[in-house]
């Protein structure tokens, strides 16, 4: 496909071969056949020439990793023009700073980006044309004319400028010619046996030369597969990898770690014939071992922008090494003090200089060696070890050089670290090695903010006790967001040193004087109310957090228990929180700071001194085994009952997310109903089903209706549709308006629902259907959600797509509210009757007369006639649907199986229909929509999920086979009520069954 340069030659065989896939993870796909990549660059090429863009002008492209990335990339490379890709991630000052040293002569940005240009601030630009690919394009600056031939390439032609981090601050644009790429291209494709079936998924930006060349360009190189994917979550990974039978992950360090602890979660899971190259740094020696017990071969790599791409790689490499150089390269050690010393490269790939700045070309080459500012070392074999940057090494009091990613190897894996890093800090003149880490929440959810670094610096000390004196840890830092990282995914150690040096710190004692919080000072009282307030909600007693503390750090709030805070603080400080709504509060100071706006002195004053409403209880939140005694105390208190407790689990905290204010269980007795034969297209076999109920007589009634359905063969079960529904509300200004507004959301409905999926990986929205109301207009979505029950998931997804809806539709909306009742939560209605809110299932069942006399002790022709009675009287009742108790069963399976209970009420509604065929009964039930899900909620609390599994409808994949199980339990209630009603059995069933003392005779 490429000879001398990146412009392409065509090779028809290879035309209708699949060339790229894009895959979000979540279920969106596309793909590019090698013909369409051809024609997209050629396209892409003449576009630029039209455009008037010429050889040797810079093209900046502003984008994520997309399926047209690399033709666009190619084509304006094609084309004579220079391209400078860009993230669209990138921080508007730095954005700013490459556009003034590259001086582009175009733009050219996705749709995902493009409202970024308003913050760029970018001047004189002019919409030249857009292409068919999701990207605009913008002439900058100089007046263009279209060229009027194609320009001949030659291979020391420069073809990109990418643009790395550097440690000056000002832009180093790294000029890479065709040779260059070309020869890069050779390297990658001498990595391994690659063959045109295989398929490489890369997980990282293209504006990183790993990604770009021996990921995107190798794999064009030899006509194989390259799949994409943006994602960084391994649950989403993983499923794509074994839908595409991929054969190469191309990866980093950081991205090999999170895609072995994704792999740690899934035990079962093997991936022989995959092989995982890991570049820019040795991956962590657990995370290889991991990786190749699961079948996984791995390759180390190195390289760096200056090289384009990997020029080491090793293949059962040593631990901490990167590889060995490939063929045509040499490296070297410059002055080696015990063998280690900077790495020198020379390297048929290397970069052709710095654009704009050819006095450094001397100070980055010692001959034909490059300097690459790595500390390294050699062995005997040839295997590259890495020691850390050259400008990164700690120089100790003594004199000695430590190595801070030496240093982290060495301390291996932090349990209660989410990330951390070494680096050198400057203290008094001197440098000393220090650490710096997020923590993990669930680690430290009972510890307050000193106790935790308490902990981690006594663990540290521990840990480096027996290491010499110049590389010991001195300094912990404990962060409440994550460390700031590059491209590829590595943490920034000179950001990381300069956030603790003494100049921040004396910049942030500065800053803190003028916060709220400090202004605050002098009305302690009434910070002190709201401290404890807010830790009525949270995990926490108030002298576990500062101000300064991030909410998230604490809150296990969903939405709901958000606006339950926010309205507490509103009765207690007597202040309206509507203001607060699409405002981003991320830490307490600024949620104090939003009601110490609003309140009154007064009624501040009046907080401080009131008392709380339930003196003597722990926070909400609060999970610990002293939480819990207080409140059981409390309860003994309050009952009158002292030698009386709610029953204890062991381990409270694994309750959290599912009660708040956690003081006990009550027992709900679960009785056993089966053997239950299920005839469906998710569940099929013999099921017993758990059944939690304090009502006598309906575990025996359910179990004789599951008898019934066994001897007669089984029920037939089939799912007919799903959905999950929201229903915000818009008022428009009249009926024209809603109108209008009515075609625009159907026109844009591809966009709406891009929007709303964003927020998920599991819901899907399938349909928008309008609800006019007067000159309001109500939207009706319609989602999937898998094996979620999917509430809290659509509610997030809706509002995206709200959010999408005020920003993107051209005229005024008077009003909105994400939700507007017609969506039937929690409560039927009409509309979800005859559509879906929830899983629509029939189960069906064909009883013979023989077992409805023997079991049912009634006729099939009796049992008819009471249906038809029942139908008329649920016409004069106006029910919705006919049928005598689904509530029962389905309540008592949902408390069983973690399910919402309060969904009962929308999900009990349908129609049970009875009839004759050939004398036997054929009785049948329809339900609308019951709301189930096997993942998430209630269904991780442990005797839940055992009941779950018990019925093998755990986890996910699993929420079809749980509801086809359950609807045909529901039909066994049917079978059984209606037969004893019918054969008037039912008042000595629940006289039997359902009190204590049984069935008294007369005159007893």
């Amino acid at each position: 496909m490429f000879c001398d340069t990146l412009k392409i030659s065509p090779v028809s065989e290879f035309a209708g071969k699949e060339a790229i896939i894009h895959d979000d993870g979540r279920g969106s796909s596309d793909k590019l056949t090698y013909e369409q990549l051809w024609q997209e660059i050629a396209d892409v090429s003449q576009m630029v020439r039209d455009s008037g863009v010429g050889k040797g002008d810079r093209v900046l492209f502003v984008s994520e990793n997309h399926l047209h990335w690399l033709p666009i990339f190619l084509g304006i490379a094609g084309s004579g023009a220079i391209v400078v890709p860009v993230d669209g991630n990138i921080a508007v000052s730095r954005f700013k700073a490459i556009i003034e040293d590259c001086q582009p002569s175009l733009v050219i940005v996705s749709r995902l980006f493009e409202k970024r240009l308003g913050e760029f601030e970018l001047t004189d630009k002019e919409i030249v044309t857009t292409l068919n690919l999701h990207f605009d394009v913008f002439g900058l600056g100089k007046e263009l004319c279209p060229q009027a031939s194609e320009p001949e390439l030659k291979p020391h032609d420069i073809a990109a400028i990418i643009y790395t981090s550097g440690t000056t601050g000002k832009p180093k644009g790294i000029m890479l010619s065709h040779k260059a790429f070309i020869a890069s291209i050779e390297l990658g494709l001498k990595i391994s046996d690659y063959h045109r079936d295989d398929r490489m998924l890369t997980l990282l930006p293209f504006t990183h030369v790993f990604s770009l060349v021996d990921a995107g360009l190798v794999m064009l190189g030899c006509h194989s597969t390259l799949v994409v994917c943006n994602s960084f979550n391994p649950a989403e990974i993983i499923p794509v990898m074994m839908k595409y039978r991929i054969t190469y992950v191309m990866a980093v360090p950081r991205l090999a770690d999170l895609f072995a602890f994704g792999l740690m979660q899934k035990p079962e899971l093997k991936f022989a014939g995959i092989t995982m190259i890991i570049g820019g740094a040795a991956p962590r020696a657990q995370v290889m071992q991991l990786l190749n017990s699961r079948g996984i071969r791995t390759f180390q790599g190195f390289g760096m922008t200056e090289t384009a791409a990997g020029v080491l790689i090793g293949h059962n490499c040593p631990l901490e090494a990167v590889g060995k150089a490939q063929h045509g390269v040499k490296v070297m050690i410059d002055k080696p003090v015990n063998g280690v010393g900077e790495l020198l490269i020379a390297t048929p790939t290397i970069f052709s200089g710095v654009f704009g700045q050819p006095e450094l070309d001397q100070e980055m080459f010692t001959g034909e060696f490059f300097k690459t500012g790595d500390i390294a070392q050699i062995d005997k074999e040839g295997f590259v070890y890495i020691r850390g940057r050259a400008k990164e090494v700690i120089i100790s009091a003594s004199g000695l050089n430590v190595y801070p990613d030496e240093l982290e190897l060495r301390l291996g894996t932090l349990p209660y670290a989410e990330e951390f890093v070494v680096f050198g800090l400057c203290e008094a003149g001197l440098e000393i090695p220090a650490l710096a880490m997020l923590g993990r929440n669930e680690f430290f959810k009972d510890y307050s903010v000193g106790k935790e670094q308490e902990y981690v610096e006594d663990d540290i000390r521990k840990r480096v006790a027996e290491w010499p004196e110049a590389e010991r840890i001195r300094k912990v830092f404990i962060v409440d967001k994550p460390l700031p990282r590059s491209a590829s995914a590595k943490i920034k150690r000179f950001e990381v040193a300069a956030m603790f040096s003494p100049e921040a710190a004396t910049k942030n004692r500065q800053a803190e004087r003028s916060t709220p919080a400090a202004k605050a000072a002098d009305n302690r009282e009434a910070i002190d109310a709201f401290v404890h307030e807010v830790a009525a909600f949270l995990n926490v007693d108030p002298d576990k957090f500062e101000l300064t503390s991030r909410l998230d750090s604490f809150m296990q709030l969903d939405s709901l228990g958000v606006i339950a805070m926010l309205i507490k603080l509103e009765q207690r400080f007597s202040v309206s929180f509507r203001e607060l709504i699409g405002t981003s509060i991320e830490t307490f100071e600024e949620l104090y700071k939003f009601f110490a706006d609003q309140a009154s002195p007064e009624n501040i004053e009046k907080a401080a001194n009131g008392t709380s409403p339930v003196p003597g209880l722990p926070p909400l939140l609060d999970f610990s085994p002293v939480a819990l005694e207080q409140r059981q105390k409390f309860v003994r208190e309050q009952s009158g009952f002292n030698d009386f407790n709610l029953p204890v689990p062991q381990d409270p905290a694994a309750f959290t997310g599912n009660i708040e204010g956690f003081a006990g269980f009550v027992q709900v007795p679960v009785g056993l109903c089966g053997p239950l034969k299920v005839l469906g297209t998710y569940a099929e076999g013999e099921f017993f089903v758990p059944m939690a109920t304090t009502e006598g007589a309906l575990v025996s009634s359910v179990s004789r209706g599951c008898q019934v359905i066994t001897l007669s063969g089984g029920a037939q079960v089939r799912m007919v549709d799903e959905g999950v529904i929201r229903t915000p509300v818009f008022v428009l200004k009249d009926l024209e308006q809603l109108e209008k507004f009515s075609t625009w959301v159907s026109d844009n409905f591809a966009k709406i629902a891009r929007s709303a999926e964003s927020t998920t990986s599991h819901g899907k929205l399938k349909a928008i259907e309008p609800f006019p109301i007067g000159s309001t207009m109500v939207l009706r979505f319609n989602y999937s959600t898998g094996d979620a029950s999917g509430q809290n998931m659509t509610t997030i997804a809706t509002r995206n797509a709200v959010d999408y809806i005020l920003e993107n539709y051209p005229d005024k909306i008077r009003e909105w509210f994400l939700e507007s009742n017609l969506s039937g939560d929690k409560k039927i209605n009409a509309v979800n009757f005859t559509r879906t809110r929830g899983k629509k299932l029939v189960a069906q069942c064909l009883i013979p007369a023989r077992i409805v006399e023997s079991m049912l002790h009634s006729t099939p022709q009796q049992m008819c006639r009471l249906a038809e009675l029942a139908m008329v009287t649920s016409m004069q009742a106006h029910s919705f649907g006919m049928q005598a108790h689904y509530a029962n069963t389905l309540a008592a399976v949902y408390i069983a199986a973690g399910q919402d209970p309060a969904c009962v009420a929308e999900s009990a509604a349908g129609i049970t229909s009875l009839q004759l065929v050939d004398g036997d009964l054929q009785i049948s039930v329809t339900l609308p929509g019951i709301m189930v899900g096997t993942v998430g909620g209630g269904t991780r609390l442990p005797t839940q999920n055992h009941c779950l599994h018990m019925m093998g409808c755990a986890g996910a994949g699993k929420a079809g086979k749980f509801a086809e199980i359950l609807a045909a339990a529901v039909l066994a209630g049917e079978i059984s009520i209606i037969g004893a009603m019918a054969s008037d059995e039912f008042t000595q069933a629940h006289a039997r069954y359902g009190r204590s003392g049984g069935l008294k005779g007369k005159g007893a």
